[in-house]
């Protein structure tokens, strides 16, 4: 069972007068039992009372406890004159609280600890799963482009069957790609191909052959487009 006095115990401490007492007269006329709290009256009594003390103090009239006492009586009249005082319980509920709110704010980092551990671990499975679908994605454009190369070499120069698309290097599909805010042609013909302006012949070489310096001659860029399509038959 707690020795902490409950909240209602508490309330009666804070309502419960405090007396004021002198402890050791020194034979001047005492002030009256100030109020509680004392007031603006009572607290100039004690004063005017420890500065006639005092003057009996320093004439030899008064020793050094009944001097003491004078002060601590004024002191005390001060203190308790102050409504806005905190009760006596005051002061060790505020440590508790602040105990408990410490603790509650240690327990919500250690969770915030873990929640980024978990961010952390969540975001490298993100990362491997990003990485294995970027080869997925690179693996199925060879295959596309294998296959579309294959397709695209038997259909002559694209006259009867048309062309089907090639995907870049880096899987981008390049019909309908937006360069130069104009979308490209689809490449469904040799016809076609020849004739693309410089800056699309420019832009689809780039993706066909990223490692390589785009030629200057439109020429030599239609042709290398037609071999990354599959087309041979004008070569």
């Amino acid at each position: 069972m707690s020795d902490s006095p409950s909240l209602s115990d508490r309330e009666d401490l804070q309502d419960t007068p405090m007396v004021i007492q002198l402890r050791i007269e020194a034979g001047e006329e005492l002030p009256p039992q100030p109020n509680i709290p004392p007031s603006d009256y009572d607290i100039c009594q004690a004063k005017l009372y420890e500065r006639q003390v005092e003057i009996n103090y320093m004439r030899g009239r008064a020793n050094n406890a009944q001097f003491a006492s004078a002060i601590k009586y004024k002191a005390s009249v001060m203190t308790a004159s102050d409504n806005n005082a905190a009760p006596v319980w005051f002061n060790q509920t505020m440590r508790e609280l602040r105990r408990d709110i410490r603790k509650g704010f240690q327990r919500l980092e250690r969770r915030l600890d873990d929640t980024n551990r978990l961010l952390d671990d969540t975001n490298r499975r993100l990362d491997d799963t990003n990485r294995l679908l970027a080869d997925g994605n690179r693996r199925l454009a060879d295959t596309q482009r294998t296959s579309g190369n294959i397709y695209n070499s038997m259909n002559a120069k694209g006259g009867v069957a048309p062309f089907i698309q090639i995907p870049w290097a880096d899987g981008t599909y390049p019909w309908g790609f937006v360069h130069r805010n104009q979308p490209l042609p689809a490449l469904t013909s040799v016809a076609v191909v020849e004739g693309l302006d410089g800056y699309q012949s420019c832009k689809i070489y780039q993706g066909y052959y990223p490692n390589n310096d785009v030629p200057e001659a439109q020429e030599e860029r239609v042709t290398a487009i037609l071999l990354a399509i599959g087309c041979v038959d004008r070569l």
